[in-house]
């Protein structure tokens, strides 16, 4: 029999047992040394009374193949398996913790930052688990580990079914899962893939943030007909608290309809991810000379709709304030009437300096009043000069092109020529982490186009707007917080005033200038090792001196290495607008792509590019995509230039 009473201080194999753990649902888990390493490990043992079923041992079995597969800071590590007497163990890595579930039992609902904070790392633990073709399919609190600082371990992949050996271990009808977190097809015994575990996460979260269950009831049956049959109850119905991006972002990951729901964990992840970084930026904010009156008040709710292209609607943070707004043209219309001003004025001294040089170039230099001397040929030659200049100076007043303002501050220099050419658009089948959006098609660019360097800075926004609105303060940082439709705005500005047309690149310019020739992950390659020297992400951003606490930031422009081309933080540091609206890519070759030619399928999204401070290297993949909406911004979205 195994229980403490006869396992205490019993050796199995290189382990030796010194304490219970406690029993799950596929075995009983003990508290062991490893003695040739020693370290403190737990052994899970399967139930005697399993062990005559051959379906259950293979089930137990199975969990220590599929888990063995998974290294991933989020998810328990396996060590070995093995027998002992007449049953099935499993050594694993011994987590310090409360499960999730009792965290919940005591505390009752979990703060908003802290309970997203939760189910992002679920869900990076899920995506690693799906990208192996495992599906855990008993998603629970139960089987999450909360250890120091919040952080995460899922565990208990002893229902994970490997799609990829098209496994008959339920061949019997027996729904594998925890009733109160199984998604639809589990019941209905369908096809079960990586969403079902989105969908229980979903759950997950929910009880988080309420301290319920979003499809209770009193038996098994009766959870099963409501979680298939009634609809999904509005969060905000349970905790009124929870924001409507947020909430939008749960009713995603609990659509009853697999189609409709998201369609992997790594979404999921982002998304999240994104919302967090809107919360936590609140309190990043800082104060310096560069700041405007009034420009370190920040939005109590930072917008995200951050999304992979997956059809009509994505997930939205929304933090718009309408008075500061409103103050914000207002201070816009004086400074351009004042610039308005100053340029007439300039323009009227440029006047008078080119009639000086005109003058001084025909040889005629005004004299103080003397006597008349000269004869009347010199004087009406000395008119026909007069006259000229002045004729010039008016061409030059009215009609010549004024000097650029912003010379000093976007200089040509500061741009790169990217020459016409044809590339693969997209990932190639083999890349890791490629998402479906990534299909792989030919484009050809058939005009160059000249890309700044550097992403746009908050010196070179305030130099055009006035006003900072970025959560980081800082010249050289790039500006963030700023929407698709402020880009416009500023772009319109900076076209109007500096005489050149500035505009977003199109998503096929944007890639095509991100891989610098290359068809791999990133730039440089594949190898992920490399990407702290060439971009800013989770990783390297913490730590910041431009934020409070351990928190990451932006980091100033240009500070790590360029790609082939001369171009820097195309990987990471913030997101990058693109001048296209979201859509999934078109089939077969393109010349010169600017995506729909305006919203399509209900899709009010544009396209976002990079990765960025906040994100996992994965998102920073030259082929990644991104969508937001336009109206909104995060602390972790900019953009850079183009011009022809």
């Amino acid at each position: 029999m195994i229980d403490l009473e006869t396992m205490m201080d019993k050796q199995v194999d290189n382990y030796l047992i010194k304490g219970s753990v406690g029993k799950g649902g596929m075995g009983v888990v003990f508290k062991a040394t490893d003695v040739s390493l020693q370290r403190t490990v737990a052994i899970k043992f399967l139930p005697e009374e399993m062990c005559s079923d051959e379906s259950m041992v293979k089930r137990f079995v199975r969990e220590a193949r599929s888990s063995a597969r998974l290294n991933h800071t989020n998810i328990v590590t396996v060590y070995g398996v093995g027998t002992y007497e007449k049953t099935y163990y499993i050594a694993m890595e011994l987590v310090p913790g409360l499960p999730l579930d009792a965290v919940i039992s005591k505390e009752g609902r979990l703060p908003i930052a802290r309970s997203v904070n939760i189910a992002r790392q679920v869900a990076d633990a899920l995506s690693a688990a799906h990208a192996e073709g495992i599906v855990h399919r008993d998603v629970k609190p139960q089987n999450m580990i909360i250890g120091k600082n919040d952080h995460i371990k899922i565990m208990d992949f002893g229902l994970a079914l490997a799609n990829f050996e098209n496994s008959q271990l339920t061949a019997d009808g027996t729904s594998l899962g925890t009733p109160d977190y199984m998604s639809p097809e589990q019941w209905k015994d369908s096809n079960v893939d990586a969403r079902s575990d989105i969908f229980s996460l979903g759950i997950t979260l929910f009880a988080m943030l309420t301290g319920k269950l979003p499809f209770a009831a009193t038996t098994a049956l009766a959870v099963m007909r409501k979680t298939v049959d009634s609809p999904t109850p509005d969060i905000r119905t349970f905790n009124d608290a929870v924001p409507d991006e947020l909430a939008h972002i749960i009713e995603l990951m609990l659509m009853k309809n697999v189609t409709e729901r998201y369609p992997s964990a790594a979404l999921v992840s982002k998304d999240l991810g994104q919302f967090l970084a809107g919360m936590s930026s609140a309190s990043a904010v800082s104060q310096d000379p560069f700041s405007t009156p009034g420009s370190d008040v920040m939005r109590s709710n930072m917008d995200t709709n951050d999304s992979k292209i997956r059809g009509a609607s994505g997930a939205g943070i929304s933090n718009t304030s309408a008075p500061q707004q409103q103050s914000s043209q207002q201070q816009l219309s004086q400074q351009q009437s004042q610039q308005q001003l100053s340029q007439q004025q300039s323009q009227q001294q440029l006047s008078q300096q080119q009639l000086s040089q005109q003058q001084q170039q025909s040889g005629f230099v005004p004299q103080p009043p003397s006597e008349p001397r000269f004869s009347i040929v010199q004087i009406a030659g000395a008119g026909v000069l007069v006259a000229v200049a002045l004729l010039i100076g008016v061409y030059f007043a009215f009609f010549s092109k004024p000097a650029n303002p912003y010379s000093d501050i976007f200089p040509e220099s500061d741009f790169v020529y990217v020459e016409p050419g044809t590339f693969l658009m997209g990932s190639l089948p083999d890349e890791e982490d490629r998402e479906v959006d990534e299909a792989i098609h030919r484009v050809t660019l058939t005009k160059g186009f000249r890309m700044s360097k550097f992403e746009v800075t908050q010196k070179q926004w305030v130099a055009v707007m006035g006003t900072n609105p970025s959560a980081f303060r800082e010249n050289s940082l790039p500006v963030e917080m700023v929407s698709w439709d402020d880009v416009q705005a500023f772009i319109q500005k900076l076209s109007i005033e500096s005489g050149i047309s500035y505009r977003l690149p199109t998503e096929a310019q944007w890639e095509y200038a991100a891989r610098a020739g290359s068809t791999s992950a990133y730039s440089f390659g594949a190898n992920v090792n490399f990407l702290a020297e060439n971009a800013w992400y989770e990783t390297n951003s913490v730590m910041s001196p431009y934020a409070t606490g351990n928190t990451g930031s932006p980091r100033p422009v240009g500070t790590l290495k360029p790609n082939a081309w001369g171009l820097y933080d195309m990987a990471g540091n913030v997101w990058e607008w693109c001048q296209d609206w979201g859509a999934p890519y078109p089939s077969g070759e393109a010349v010169d792509p600017t995506g729909p030619a305006n919203q399509i399928n209900k899709n009010i999204t544009r396209i976002g590019r990079g990765g960025s401070w906040y994100v996992p290297a994965a998102q920073c993949r030259a082929a990644d995509r991104m969508t937001h909406d336009p109206a909104k911004s995060t602390p972790d979205l900019g953009f850079r230039l183009i011009h022809d």
